[in-house]
């Protein structure tokens, strides 16, 4: 879970009439565990239109996903996001021969790109500045 865009602290997000998350996420688990009762749970990454048409008052979900999703949208509103209560590690590519992968071969391909500025033209493609 990268970021909660729903305030800035969990008795805050309680405090909301509505929250959205994608069902069976890590966030709807986290929200469960934690009991919250103010959660509409769907199966769709559609939920910017909800917080769009004020049918919630937040989205909980991970911060580059949404800044995608709004972006696509065209809404034009800028996003408010909330703290980050966790983080969750993310893999590029793995499969039945990542043994072998040289971890500082790794690095300098991504350092290559960032230096090439592809990276940075990438991010600003799909997440803006």
């Amino acid at each position: 879970i990268t970021d909660m865009a729903m305030g800035k602290t969990i008795d805050e997000a309680r405090k909301l009439k509505k929250i959205i998350v994608i069902t069976g996420s890590a966030q709807d688990e986290l929200l469960t565990t934690l009991n919250f009762r103010n959660v509409i749970r769907k199966p769709t990454k559609d939920f910017h239109l909800y917080l769009q048409r004020g049918q919630v008052d937040a989205i909980f979900s991970a911060k580059l996903e949404v800044a995608y999703l709004w972006k696509q949208s065209n809404i034009g509103e800028k996003l408010q996001y909330g703290k980050a209560l966790s983080s969750l590690p993310l893999w590029l590519a793995i499969n039945k021969e990542s043994d072998k992968i040289n971890d500082e071969d790794w690095i300098n391909a991504f350092k290559q790109v960032k230096e090439s500025g592809f990276y940075d033209a990438v991010f600003k493609k799909y997440f803006g500045e």
